[in-house]
């Protein structure tokens, strides 16, 4: 207590020590109530005096009155060393009150306000004191300003003896008033509503405002109608970004590798990447490898489009230490095998796509299984083998983010995000994605053996829908786009 005491007075050396001590004890929980009564000028219980360190003599009604007063002045003038004041005497002119000597409230008001004002400091180091008085037309014609002694100056010093009129409420500054208030509840909520007056609409407070209620019963009336039927979200743009990636984690669909998604799964990874653009990537694969100072330049669709019919679904361009690659991805959860077929052999014409390697992007469990009896199977073994390109695994728990992250591009209205924000919040999820590094970093050039089924015969037996017709036409594009 002593050093925080200390530590005021070096700041304002003419307080009096013991009205910041009392001030510093209005924030304890035990001794407020009595440092309280100390400041209001009342006598304590010597004990009570005793603990908190002051003094404790008897006075005289006017000497209370006239410590009180002091005490205020000094209080004043600490607190707006370090904050604004406002003062506002509200509705001074309350009938049939008087104080002891029989003044009426208004006059005792406007005496305190004129003392107050002759007496605070004036310092260029103070955030400033304002003090406001309402009252009534008749109270400051016939009463304060009829006074001869400088009181209606030091009242109205501000506006010059003039007052400043109250009007009712209309519509137009009903709108302004409840925009105002929003804004400063917003703000200190760190919350980002729909719109400035939202949960109200301006019809309404417009047509509430045609019957000119008073500030006070516009306030009431706004509470009484204060009903949430939407969301407020947070003002900080990483904070709307969290709750959106903590709702769509909490989103569980089980089949979300099965072939009807495969759509999903290329926007997601398409996005993903865009999200890299110009990114210096030298993570680890799940695998353990390190990529090398990968930067990806853009993403595009695949030309021409007549003879890809989609089945390639997006190329990667980049480098890799200065030299340039162009990745084709494809996805293909399919378990027909002619749809496999369709992308895999589009996915070995390097040429004629523009490709310097191709992935192929799918499971590798039972279900996903290709046949050695497939023609993808020839496919995939020239991809991996003679071309230098790669079969991607597809697992749940590497995916499941980056469709998270899409989801919410594709909400990004609702939660107020740009593609700008998007983007920066996030790279540290997709950078360190194993699915995305796995794609960009260079093929083992071997074939997974437990991809490959090799029991033929037996397999086309029981299961004849997944013998794959050897066809290269474009017959199931429409099918499986």
């Amino acid at each position: 207590m002593d050093r925080l005491i200390k530590e005021v007075l070096k700041v304002k050396p003419n307080a009096d020590p013991y009205i910041v001590r009392a001030i510093l004890w209005t924030l304890s929980e035990t001794q407020a109530s009595f440092a309280r009564e100390w400041l209001s000028g009342n006598e304590l219980a010597q004990s009570n005096a005793d603990a908190l360190g002051l003094p404790n003599l008897s006075k005289t009604s006017q000497e209370r009155e006239a410590e009180a007063l002091k005490n205020i002045q000094q209080i004043l003038n600490l607190v707006s060393y370090y904050n604004p004041v406002v003062i506002c005497f509200d509705e001074i002119d309350v009938k049939n009150t008087f104080s002891e000597d029989g003044l009426p409230t208004e006059l005792v008001i406007a005496d305190l306000v004129k003392r107050l004002h002759d007496t605070l400091e004036h310092s260029e180091l103070s955030r400033g004191i304002v003090i406001i008085t309402v009252m009534l037309p008749v109270t400051w014609t016939q009463k304060i300003n009829e006074i001869q002694d400088g009181t209606p100056d030091r009242i109205s010093k501000y506006t010059g003896r003039k007052p400043i009129d109250l009007r009712y409420i209309d519509s137009e500054s009903l709108v302004e008033l409840v925009t105002l208030w929003l804004k400063d509840f917003y703000t200190i909520s760190n919350l980002l509503p729909p719109h400035k007056i939202y949960p109200f609409e301006e019809s309404k407070l417009r047509e509430y405002g045609k019957g000119r209620p008073t500030v006070r019963e516009a306030l009431k009336w706004c509470a009484e109608n204060f009903k949430v039927k939407g969301e407020i979200l947070p003002q900080d743009p990483f904070e709307r970004f969290e709750i959106a990636l903590k709702r769509e984690k909490e989103v569980n669909i089980l089949d979300y590798l099965d072939e009807k998604n495969n759509s999903l799964i290329v926007d997601a990874l398409r996005f993903a990447f865009q999200t890299l653009k110009g990114q210096i990537l030298d993570g680890e694969t799940s695998t353990g490898e390190k990529l090398q100072q990968v930067i990806i330049d853009d993403v595009v669709e695949i030309e021409p489009k007549s003879k890809n019919q989609g089945w390639i679904n997006f190329k990667i361009i980049g480098k890799e230490k200065d030299k340039i690659f162009k990745i084709g991805v494809s996805v293909l959860q399919y378990s027909h095998g002619r749809a496999v077929g369709a992308g895999m052999w589009r996915l070995i014409e390097y040429k004629t796509f523009d490709i310097t390697r191709g992935c192929l992007v799918r499971s590798k469990n039972k279900e996903k299984m290709i046949f050695q009896n497939w023609d993808s199977y020839g496919y995939l073994k020239k991809l991996v083998e003679e071309l230098g390109g790669e079969h991607v695994d597809l697992k749940l728990d590497e995916v499941k983010p980056l469709i998270d992250l899409y989801s919410i591009y594709q909400q990004r209205d609702n939660y107020k995000l740009n593609d700008e924000q998007l983007l920066d919040f996030c790279q540290p999820i997709t950078r360190n994605n194993p699915l995305l590094l796995e794609i960009l970093s260079n093929p083992s050039g071997q074939i997974d053996g437990d991809t490959i089924e090799g029991e033929e015969l037996l397999n086309d037996f029981l299961n004849p829908s997944i013998i794959e017709e050897t066809d290269d036409s474009d017959d199931l594009t429409e099918l499986y786009n």
